[in-house]
């Protein structure tokens, strides 16, 4: 029953408990679906033919609004990741269903206060939950997507390339924007497949040492990489 300011303790707690519960779900969501963002670059560069730089090194996920995520990813073929961020984006319509279907309602008949729910709102809340539980099977963690450590910060990921050649590569050389990077990178006509394609494995480092990280799939003076990763699915 409400008070005389009009203020129900059952209507708010039957929307505010399954509004928290489903922020909850919405927030676990969001560090995988950065986590895969951040991963799929070096997904592409674990192909044994290596990858591209426009599929890999320019890829910017991270940096993309989520709705532009899917879309970029869907038309690029990164399949998982555009499901995974479509699930972020419906994972947030969660919080929002559960909190405005279930009401407190008094009946009089009966004169007894019961909570009553929205039915089209309540099915289509258990659709949304059930697709977002079955979503955690495609992340489940596999062997090959799993990397030596963290690339949280911008320090683990330079750990990759510290001692790489491509420090050495005049394309990389002082680009005045990104557009200059881009058109360096992808405006490189070479006569050797393998130099123009990039791939993360064990690489001869500027030390004469091998190393883990990112290179040219190919170099004359040093061979090709070794790729132990395989394809990255």
């Amino acid at each position: 029953m409400k008070t005389s300011q009009g203020f129900s303790p059952a209507d708010f707690l039957y929307s505010f408990v399954p509004s928290v519960v489903g922020m909850i779900l919405f927030l676990v969501w969001q560090p995988i679906d950065m986590y895969f963002r951040a991963l799929q670059p070096f997904a592409n560069l674990g192909h044994t033919q290596g990858s591209a730089a426009d599929d890999s090194l320019l890829l910017d996920y991270t940096a993309c609004l989520p709705l532009e995520v899917t879309i970029k990813a869907a038309l690029a073929g990164h399949y998982k990741l555009a499901w995974i961020s479509f699930i972020g984006l419906l994972s947030a319509v969660i919080p929002i269903l559960s909190g405005g279907v279930f009401t407190a309602q008094y009946f009089i008949p009966t004169q007894e206060v019961r909570v009553a729910a929205d039915m089209s709102g309540y099915y289509a809340l258990v659709v949304f939950v059930c697709v977002y539980s079955l979503s955690f099977l495609i992340i489940w963690p596999r062997q090959k997507r799993r990397l030596p450590h963290d690339i949280r910060t911008l320090g683990q990921i330079l750990s990759f390339v510290y001692e790489s050649r491509l420090l050495n590569d005049a394309v990389f050389w002082q680009p005045r924007s990104r557009i200059d990077l881009v058109t360096r990178l992808l405006g490189t006509l070479t006569g050797d497949r393998g130099s123009s394609r990039y791939a993360f494995g064990v690489y001869m480092g500027r030390d004469g040492r091998e190393h883990l990280g990112i290179d040219r799939l190919h170099r004359p003076e040093s061979g090709e990489m070794f790729i132990a990763t395989g394809t990255m699915k």
